[in-house]
């Protein structure tokens, strides 16, 4: 017996008032949906504009800003900045309490040394030298930066500069270059070499008198003996740039004594002439003029001109070391505090607060202690001569001549590949960016 079919169920159409409600209904869903829509557009926008303008514009797209091309190659802000911040991360820690304000001062000296790592790395593969990836791995192990690129590319310099002295300067050196043991001592003034010749012609020993006398502290310490040296040493050593040096070393016979003037050398003594011009009792204050000699015997004839009735200010504009366009040999007012603050030597402000001194007398004094002048002569005695091995000094002193010369070279060469879009602006942000101004 089968069964019964269930009758479909009756839908009766809606009526007129539902179909009112239901179309009520929708369009209040769709305003609810166009207002959350709204809203949430609204608050996108307002998110996007602060990502944009608030991290977007002022750091992300200055981030990635080219700042660098050399040779061909182009270096990113974020480069840079971890470069510098491995060059000088030590320096700032150390020594300025890690405050990166002072990475400013460091800028120029960055980006000089960014240009001349590339420059030498581009000259190096040029020579068929270069770095491996497996050599700079080995040289960062265990650093926990290690694939940071800037890092990696410095790691590479520090082994290029390496490489290159070993295995390009290093084979350029001679053997065994003729070679002289030199005995100098540095003297202020000729009249000085006229009286250390004449105590040497009656006896007196070299060493000794160079102990004593010489202005220059490795010829005074070493009792006058700089041992041997090759010619290419002999103005590092002597830290001199003075030619007719080199030239008077290698010239003489040995045993003979020889000397050469050498104007522009710095020395640690000098001889004021002063006299003190105004006093202000209220306020413990002292005036004076001032001029500074080179030497003891120029300083002694000016003295006497002065006591002739020269004038001291026309003196002093012919000859003093200190002569100011402005204020001419007026040094100013100073207290006793100034003094120990050190703006003037200890040594010249004995003598002005000393209540005894006179008003508009001129005085000599000498110091050996806080006052630089130029101006001196070597004094020199060749003791040996020979053809010998380089010391390790000198032989590192000489492959720094030759990488020095040859990185001239590279420079010029390579100058016109160099761009830097580094301006005043872009290293403020770069200060700013360290500090956490922008973050």
């Amino acid at each position: 017996m089968s069964k019964k079919k269930k009758a479909a169920p009756v839908v009766s159409p809606p009526t007129k008032r539902q179909l009112s409600r239901w179309q009520k209904q929708k369009r209040q869903q769709r305003i609810i949906f166009g207002i959350a829509s709204l809203v949430i557009a609204a608050v996108l926008i307002l998110v996007g504009s602060g990502v944009f303008f608030g991290w977007y514009m002022p750091v992300y797209r200055p981030l990635h800003a080219t700042v660098l091309e050399i040779g061909g190659t182009s270096y990113p802000m974020n480069y840079f900045v971890d470069y510098l911040q491995y060059q000088i991360g030590n320096t700032i820690d150390s020594y300025l309490g890690g405050d990166w304000s002072y990475a400013a001062w460091y800028m120029d000296y960055v980006v000089d040394s960014l240009q001349n790592d590339v420059m030498v790395r581009q000259a190096a593969d040029r020579l068929g030298i270069s770095i491996s990836e497996a050599e700079i791995d080995k040289y960062l192990e265990g650093h926990p930066e290690i694939k940071n690129r800037a890092l990696r590319d410095i790691a590479y310099s520090v082994l290029l500069y390496q490489k290159l002295s070993d295995e390009y300067f290093a084979p350029q050196l001679p053997e065994n270059p003729e070679q002289r043991q030199i005995l100098a001592m540095l003297l202020e003034s000729r009249t000085q070499i006229d009286q250390v010749l004449a105590e040497l012609e009656a006896g007196a020993d070299f060493g000794t008198l160079a102990e004593e006398l010489s202005l220059n502290e490795a010829t005074r310490t070493n009792k006058g003996d700089l041992g041997f040296h090759p010619r290419e040493v002999v103005l590092p050593l002597f830290e001199s740039n003075n030619e007719d040096l080199a030239e008077l070393i290698f010239s003489q016979e040995v045993g003979a004594f020889g000397w050469v003037e050498d104007a522009n050398f710095l020395k640690s003594v000098g001889y004021w002439i002063i006299k003190i011009t105004e006093i202000d009792e209220e306020f413990d204050m002292v005036r004076f003029s001032g001029m500074l000699l080179g030497t003891e015997e120029e300083a002694l004839a000016l003295m006497v001109r002065l006591d002739e009735g020269e004038d001291f200010s026309e003196l002093a504009q012919e000859y003093s070391q200190v002569w100011d366009s402005a204020g001419g040999d007026d040094m100013g007012w100073f207290t006793a505090e100034d003094a120990e603050a050190g703006y003037i030597p200890m040594v010249l402000a004995d003598y002005i607060f000393d209540p005894d001194t006179q008003i508009e007398v001129a005085a000599l004094i000498k110091d050996e202690a806080e006052t630089e002048t130029t101006g001196a002569y070597w004094f020199i005695q060749i003791a040996a001569e020979e053809n010998r091995p380089l010391s390790d000094d000198d032989r590192n002193t000489m492959i720094d001549q030759l990488f020095s010369d040859w990185m001239v070279q590279v420079q010029e060469n390579a100058a016109d590949g160099i761009f830097n879009y580094l301006d005043e602006d872009r290293q403020t942000w770069v200060v700013d960016y360290l500090t956490g101004a922008l973050k």
